[in-house]
């Protein structure tokens, strides 16, 4: 029977509640484990992300050039608004509200 044995709850700045629950599972004992066919090495970079043995590499995440467009729009809104008027906090607001959830995303 599976046991819930630990609970984290977190909450980010944009508002998002996340639970995180560890549940403990028992081993099955009847059943002998599966030796792992083929073993690969990883070599973690700054240039990559990682590569593989095998040859195959991953590229890095680049969530600041994925978004530049999408920032530069927000900033042009912004930057139309009489600095601490009431349509520049709304934007100001909305805009940094879309901006964290472009990178929880």
């Amino acid at each position: 029977m599976d046991r819930v044995s630990q609970v984290c709850v977190k909450m980010h700045p944009s508002g998002r509640i996340y639970i995180i629950f560890l549940v403990e599972e028992p081993e099955p004992l009847g059943e002998p484990l599966e030796q792992p066919k083929n073993a690969v090495g990883v070599d973690l970079g700054i240039a990559r992300l990682a590569t593989i043995s095998d040859g195959r590499f991953l590229e890095k995440p680049k969530p600041l050039e994925r978004s530049l467009e999408r920032i530069r729009m927000l900033q042009r809104t912004l930057s139309r608004k009489r600095f601490l008027s009431k349509n520049w906090l709304k934007t100001k607001t909305c805009e940094r509200t879309r901006a964290l959830k472009g990178f929880q995303a």
